[in-house]
């Protein structure tokens, strides 16, 4: 029989089975060699002089165990944060796409359709080209504002979306002023102030826009007055 355990508080561990913490004061019975749990389960048995080294030893065992468990539970976590941060990433690319390739699909079609218009070798052939252009602008300020009102994935995205919307109203005021400028050429005067109005309904406070209206109008009044003295 062991003789009643007498507790060092310096020995007071938290010991982790694996399932469950538990804290546990280890005791050592004097003189018996013997560490017995809080609960009455003798651990190991040392003999003599050596049981408090020995008891030392195991209790170093222990929490190296439980360092190195803790440890792979850090790992794990770290990985399962890069894991989330990682789909996160992919979530947010795959919304800021969906809200972003549509506008840049129809800048790029506005952009190439105005450059055709502008190398026509005449007013007739460039016409199609410079409408089809300022419609693909008009459509493209549309979706960018769409895709504002309901609302970009990040702050990024919604960025890109007021900047691509500027471009298409600078690309349409120019795509509008061009016809403009092509229909005056041929004594389209109408017409010409017409394109001007559209100008201008996209960016009403667009000074070139103002100029091209009031200059063609000026022409067009001369020419009119010209036509009446005849």
């Amino acid at each position: 029989m062991f003789r009643d355990p007498i507790v060092d508080p310096k020995q007071k561990r938290i010991l982790n089975t694996g399932q469950l913490i538990r804290e546990e004061v280890v005791q050592m019975p004097v003189g018996s060699g013997t560490i017995i749990s809080s609960d009455g389960l003798i651990l190991t048995k040392f003999e003599g002089t050596a049981a408090e080294a020995g008891a030392e030893k195991l209790l170093d065992e222990i929490q190296a165990k439980e360092d190195e468990a803790e440890a792979r539970k850090r790992a794990n976590r770290r990985r399962v944060e890069a894991e989330d941060q990682e789909r996160e990433a992919r979530m947010v690319e795959a919304d800021r796409d969906k809200c972003l390739k549509p506008v840049e699909t129809l800048l790029d079609e506005a952009n190439a359709a105005n450059t055709r218009g502008l190398r026509a070798k005449s007013v007739t052939k460039a016409k199609g080209p410079l409408e089809s252009a300022a419609s693909k602008y008009e459509q493209a300020i549309k979706r960018a504002d769409a895709a504002l009102k309901q609302g970009a994935p990040d702050d990024k995205t919604k960025n890109s979306l007021e900047e691509m919307k500027r471009d298409a109203i600078n690309g349409g005021v120019q795509a509008y002023l061009n016809l403009a400028h092509s229909m005056s050429s041929r004594g389209s005067y109408q017409q010409a102030v017409a394109y001007t109005n559209k100008a201008l309904a996209l960016d009403p406070d667009n000074a070139e826009a103002k100029a091209a209206r009031a200059t063609i109008s000026t022409t067009a009044a001369g020419w009119d007055r010209r036509r009446g003295r005849r």
